[in-house]
C-alpha cells in the first residue's frame, strides 16, 4: 500500500511541481530496549513514536512504519530543505516519545535518512537512495541525519 502510494506521489509530482521528498527514520538501539525491557515496552514506545511523527506531519504527507524500527514519511511538494527540517522535527518529535515502565522512564533517539526526487526517478529508486542516506547517518554515529 506504501509503495503504491510512493509511486502516485511520483506520477503527480512529474506531472505538477517537480518537488517530493522521503525521509526514512529508524529507531537508535531499538534490539536493546526490546532485549532490556520485552516486547510489550517496545511495542509501547512504537506506539509513541507513531503518534509523535503523525503530529508532525502534514494532512497530504504519509507516514508508516516501514519495517521493524524504521518508518518512512513522503513529502509531496517539499525540497530538500524543507524535507531536513521536517526529519528534524521528527527526530525531537521521536526523543520526546516516553514511556513509562517499572519506574522508569524510556524513550529512543533516532537517525533520519532524507532525499528528494529526481526528475526520472521511480519510487523504488527514491527508497533505495533514502535507505543509503538513512545508512551514511548511522554510519556518522547515529542520532543524526543523512542526506542522498
Amino acid at each position: 500500500a506504501m509503495l503504491d502510494q510512493f509511486e502516485r506521489e511520483v506520477a503527480r509530482a512529474q506531472r505538477r511541481s517537480g518537488r517530493l521528498a522521503c525521509v526514512m527514520l529508524d529507531l537508535d538501539d531499538f534490539k536493546c530496549i526490546n532485549e532490556c525491557f520485552g516486547h510489550p515496552v517496545g511495542d509501547r514506545i512504537l506506539t509513541a513514536v507513531s503518534e509523535a511523527m503523525l503530529d508532525q506531519c502534514r494532512t497530504y504527507d504519509s507516514c508508516c512504519r516501514y519495517g521493524g524500527d524504521e518508518f518512512m514519511v513522503i513529502l509531496p511538494d517539499t525540497g530538500i530543505a524543507d524535507a531536513i527540517q521536517t526529519a528534524q522535527r521528527l527526530r525531537a518529535a521521536v526523543a520526546g516519545s516516553e514511556v513509562e515502565h517499572d519506574g522508569e522512564i524510556h524513550s529512543v533517539m533516532a537517525t533520519a535518512g532524507v532525499a528528494d526526487w529526481q526528475v526520472g526517478e521511480t519510487a523504488a529508486q527514491l527508497i533505495q537512495r533514502v535507505d543509503q542516506a538513512l545508512i551514511a547517518g548511522k554510519g556518522a554515529g547515529k542520532d543524526g541525519i543523512g542526506l542522498a
